[in-house]
């Protein structure tokens, strides 16, 4: 029934990029659409698996860091491909 647009600009000495995106109530910056400064645009659909880890990173975060920092498609591409994620 709702959904938020948030955006975050870092301050000075900051080490992130401005992102912005829309918000689920419950969730995070990063788990719907969500783009930075730079241009670069990131989604997700949900699938979930019959199996999970116990532990790892879950993808609302390593997609909001990768948007935080990548300024091109590679450095996103590189930023998002991690190991230790909780799905795999």
């Amino acid at each position: 029934e709702f959904v938020y647009l948030i955006s975050y600009e870092p301050t000075t000495g900051a080490d992130f990029r401005p992102v912005a995106g829309l918000v689920y109530p419950g969730t995070i910056l990063g788990f719907a659409n969500t783009w930075n400064d730079k241009g670069l645009y990131f989604t997700e659909n949900s699938l979930f698996p019959k199996e999970s880890r116990g532990y790892g990173l879950g993808m609302m975060f390593v997609q909001r860091r990768a948007l935080d920092r990548a300024g091109t498609l590679d450095e996103l591409r590189d930023e998002v491909v991690v190991g230790k994620q909780a799905l795999g």
